[in-house]
């Protein structure tokens, strides 16, 4: 309905950072589940991500490769103001004995900047059929720098990690929302996601219709090409009593052609300012632009 609108910025980017120190980790196969555990302990003697404040916020991210898709990234929970950080977390990956041989495992290590971009701090590739994958202790591994030949000064940075075409991050700052009934925590993902698995969330706001949420969502791993081929649905709900929950309103960023990598795609289905948003952060990566959105009545294709 008119009044409905909410405030979105966008931003993505992509960057690296001096690599040097240690990622101490482990993997166990288990053949009665086909599960591959991966034990990511600690790193020790990390780059500061954030060099002007000498901070590091760490966390690591885990590929079997050639799979980079969204659905096949597992990563750790953030460590705070450490370059010695210890995670002590287990990844598990759904995988056949008869495909370990041809996959390798790859593990980046990555600096979280709530207000700006995630800092790459380096990276390792272990060929899987190389790897005891029985219960042996962890190993360290020392993290190396991006593949491929060195980056003259000045020169754009290398893309990050092998099969993935200058990965970067899509980040979405949800500033509020104007005359609305009531609110609840709006939820954001990226189409195509059957599974919803790029879904977040942001927080409550209670007792108002003019809510303010300055949050900031972060898709990583996108590819700038990516973009063609993918749309940012974002959507609002009020929280009703007994548990449920009534739609107010959304919106669907993206190019709006229908398609999604070749195929039909009636989701893609942005329009008017939507397609141009979206436009503005392929055309200028690493800038933030604020727009103000009318919401959608629906998010059935096509009904704005």
């Amino acid at each position: 309905s008119e009044g409905l609108g909410e405030a979105w910025g966008v931003q993505w980017t992509r960057g690296g950072a001096l690599v040097q120190g240690e990622l101490q980790c482990g993997v166990l196969y288990e053949y009665c589940t086909g599960s591959l555990a991966v034990s990511v302990i600690c790193c020790r003697d990390l780059a500061h991500g954030d060099v002007r404040h000498r901070r590091t916020d760490a966390y690591v991210k885990a590929y079997l490769l050639p799979d980079t898709s969204r659905q096949g990234k597992r990563k750790t929970k953030v460590k705070k103001n450490t370059i010695n950080p210890h995670f002590n977390e287990t990844l598990k990956f759904t995988i056949s004995h008869t495909q370990l041989e041809l996959r390798s495992l790859w593990l980046s290590v990555w600096h979280y900047d709530r207000l700006h971009r995630n800092v790459f701090l380096g990276q390792l590739e272990l060929p899987l059929d190389t790897l005891n994958l029985g219960d042996s202790p962890p190993s360290w591994y020392p993290l190396t720098p991006p593949l491929g030949p060195p980056v003259p000064p000045g020169a754009p940075p290398a893309p990050l990690g092998p099969s993935l075409a200058a990965p970067g991050e899509l980040h979405v700052r949800v500033k509020g929302a104007k005359n609305l009934t009531a609110t609840r925590n709006p939820p954001a993902c990226l189409l195509p996601d059957e599974q919803r698995v790029t879904k977040q969330k942001t927080g409550v706001v209670r007792g108002t219709v003019s809510p303010v949420w300055n949050h900031t969502f972060i898709f990583d791993g996108l590819p700038p090409s990516d973009l063609l081929h993918v749309s940012l649905e974002l959507t609002l709900w009020d929280r009703e009593a007994f548990g449920g929950k009534r739609f107010l309103g959304g919106v669907r960023l993206g190019s709006g052609t229908g398609v999604s990598y070749g195929q039909i795609a009636p989701w893609n289905d942005a329009m008017g300012v939507e397609v141009d948003a979206w436009r503005k952060l392929q055309s200028c990566p690493g800038t933030w632009h604020e727009v103000l959105f009318m919401l959608r009545s629906s998010m059935e294709p096509g009904n704005l």
